[in-house]
């Protein structure tokens, strides 16, 4: 702090009008409470699956209060890292901003001139590309407000306990947090990043706040969380410390100690996911209700063990998930274990608004002067793995459906950019759009709601 404050302060004096940062300040990388005299906030993102690093740095840097950006390396390393590096086309520049404008920041794309300064002209076309789709829709997404619907909760003091590091990047020990992000991401729910030293301020805007599976949250976020619960949010508590923590607030009676499991399945829609982790045994206690369980074998129809459970206290709903899902979720990006997390939550939380479409559709919502905007980003074929590091093409989905819960018909919905005026259907409370072809990201906005 005091290396950071000095020179920002030095500067300062000596030219008023410049605008400093310091990289990866007030992000999950630092994820201090913003005192520090700095004008805007920044970082750099690289690697494979840059979308899912750029995802949750975004909801991150959000929540600050600053203006920020994040920029992208217009490059990376092939998957051996002895072939030197691989250039991203502007199409995969441009997935990888969507995730970015969507939360109201600006982008960026770094690239390493020749040591005598030089850029390739190809590099300066690719830019070009890129900032004509970000200026398309800069007047609707920056500085935009989030809509609060889902809060993952980001833990600093279980990073500043449980890891040997000054700050970050934190390696796996932030994954769980990753993981319910996505996790959630993937049933199209709209997801904040709530840091745990916004719980007192922000928590209660929220409908529900999943709590990812760390060893210790500390003392004073659980005071927070059971205040909050006590107000009227929902809780989903995962994870064995977590679980046992919560016990009474979830209705349940730990059994022995958690264990590091071998094979073990829960149920999706569609198929059966794989959830080797550690696990907490539980009982149900008088009020909670069993929501579904874990198999030690692809037997689904025998020997269940709870998986989670469910409660009602006052006007808030209590789910316990007393395995590491998120870990899980972030180590193979399973649908079915998507289909899962989505099962208990509907149980617990109702969106604001609904979409069916592809599970690589996310939905992010925000106000802009006061009006809803669904902002839908095309993440189909994003890069994740080094032997495959770029890629020049993004599959339009052809067509999607939203549901709104709105208490009247909006005036208009206009799809940004573009303002092409998008058809409706409100009856009973729920204004219903078909939409598409979606390229890569779109925004439609609502007058009027």
């Amino acid at each position: 702090r005091e290396y950071v404050r000095h020179y920002v302060d030095e500067m300062h004096k000596a030219h008023p009008g410049v605008q400093i940062a310091s990289n990866w300040l007030y992000s999950t990388l630092v994820p201090e409470k913003p005192d520090l005299p700095v004008d805007f906030l920044s970082g750099d993102f690289l690697g494979n699956s840059p979308i899912a690093g750029a995802r949750i740095e975004a909801r991150y840097l959000a929540r600050n209060g600053l203006s920020w950006d994040l920029m992208a390396w217009g490059f990376q390393y092939s998957g051996s890292g002895g072939t030197g590096f691989v250039h991203k086309p502007a199409i995969q520049l441009q997935q990888e901003a969507s995730v970015v404008l969507a939360q109201g920041g600006g982008f960026q794309i770094y690239y390493q001139p020749s040591r005598a300064g030089h850029i390739d002209a190809r590099f300066t076309r690719v830019m070009e590309r890129v900032a004509q789709f970000c200026s398309a829709r800069q007047t609707y997404c920056w500085k935009t407000e989030t809509v609060p619907q889902i809060a993952v909760l980001y833990s600093r003091h279980s990073l500043y306990t449980q890891t040997n590091r000054l700050f970050g990047g934190w390696n796996n020990a932030d994954r769980c947090a990753r993981g319910w992000m996505d996790a959630l991401l993937a049933s199209h729910y709209s997801v904040d990043v709530l840091p745990d030293w916004q719980l007192t301020q922000h928590g209660k805007d929220y409908g529900l706040i999943a709590v990812p599976e760390r060893t210790d949250i500390g003392d004073e976020a659980e005071a927070q969380l059971r205040s909050l619960a006590a107000s009227g949010v929902s809780l989903l508590i995962a994870g064995p410390a977590n679980v046992v923590r919560f016990q009474d607030l979830l209705g349940i009676r730990p059994l022995g100690d958690a264990e590091k499991v071998g094979t073990m399945y829960v149920r999706g829609k569609d198929l059966i996911a794989s959830v080797q982790t550690t696990w907490q045994q539980m009982a149900p206690l008088s009020g909670t209700k069993i929501a579904d369980y874990r198999f030690p074998d692809a037997d689904t129809t025998k020997d269940g063990i709870i998986a989670a459970t469910t409660r009602e206290t006052g006007a808030s709903k209590m789910i316990a998930i007393p395995g590491n899902i998120g870990e899980i979720y972030a180590d193979t990006h399973a649908p079915a274990l998507a289909q899962f997390v989505d099962g208990l939550v509907r149980r617990a939380f109702t969106p604001l608004v609904e979409c069916e479409a592809p599970t690589g559709v996310e939905l992010v919502l925000r106000r802009r002067a006061g009006r809803l905007q669904a902002h839908l980003i095309n993440t189909l074929g994003m890069q994740v793995a080094g032997n495959y590091g770029t890629h020049d093409y993004v599959t339009p989905v052809p067509s999607l459906q939203l549901r709104v819960r709105s208490a009247k018909a909006p005036r208009k919905v206009t799809a940004r950019p573009g303002n092409h005026v998008v058809d409706f259907r409100w009856e009973r409370g729920t204004t219903t759009i078909a939409f598409g072809p979606l390229a890569i990201y779109d925004i439609l906005e609502f007058e009027g709601t």
